[in-house]
């Protein structure tokens, strides 16, 4: 007699999704990026720790950054100007700015990294990307930038005959004044990291402050 009491394969794959809190600011100046991502990461360690203190404002985020008028902010900077409020936001870690492309194995430093960083709640990392880049962040459509962004959550996946897991996408908070490109977007992490590593490949500039 047919029956239809059959139990399904179980799934190979499990997607996990890793998260915080980030508030999108839009950069109030065309060369404020670096300013405007600093502003969204301390948003996050205001948010986790339940404070009611008020955020640096941009502008006051730009002078203590150095950010010249041609709109040049040092990542390097970034990660100062995040430590220097450690205690006033209550930061678990400091933050570093870091290269991908000297590490020895990149594109799985670069998943890892952003994975350790929001499943810890550590820190929320920022990413320098090149947006020109034809493999690279699909919303841009080849206009290129070169423009910080913060990430706010990574999805894993998990293989279940294998016991490991791969980042597969991951969501950035674009701080861009234009409407256009402004906004939180969900993008394959091989489309963000072509893009990072774009970035440094044509600068000086760190492309990961963590």
């Amino acid at each position: 007699m047919a029956t239809n009491n059959q139990i399904s394969p179980r799934a190979a794959y499990n997607d996990r999704t890793y998260s915080m809190y980030v508030t999108n600011f839009k950069q109030e100046k065309t060369t404020w990026c670096g300013p405007a991502v600093t502003r969204q990461a301390l948003s996050f360690h205001r948010a986790y720790n339940h404070m009611t203190i008020s955020l640096p404002s941009q502008s006051t985020l730009a002078s203590k950054l150095g950010t010249i008028s041609a709109g040049a902010t040092s990542s390097a900077a970034i990660a100062n100007v995040m430590n220097s409020y450690k205690t006033t936001f209550r930061l678990k870690q400091s933050y570093t700015a870091t290269n991908v492309l000297d590490k020895t194995s990149p594109s799985a430093f670069f998943s890892s990294a952003l994975k350790s960083q929001i499943k810890g709640a550590y820190t929320a990392p920022i990413i320098l990307i090149d947006t020109g880049h034809d493999s690279g962040i699909s919303q841009y459509r080849g206009v290129r930038y070169r423009h910080y962004n913060t990430i706010k959550a990574v999805v894993d996946r998990e293989n279940y005959s294998t016991g490991t897991s791969i980042v597969i996408s991951a969501t950035r908070v674009d701080p861009h004044y234009d409407n256009k490109y402004y906004g939180v977007y969900s993008n394959p992490i091989s489309q963000i990291y072509q893009a990072v590593t774009q970035a440094e490949r044509n600068g000086s500039n760190k492309v990961l402050v963590y």
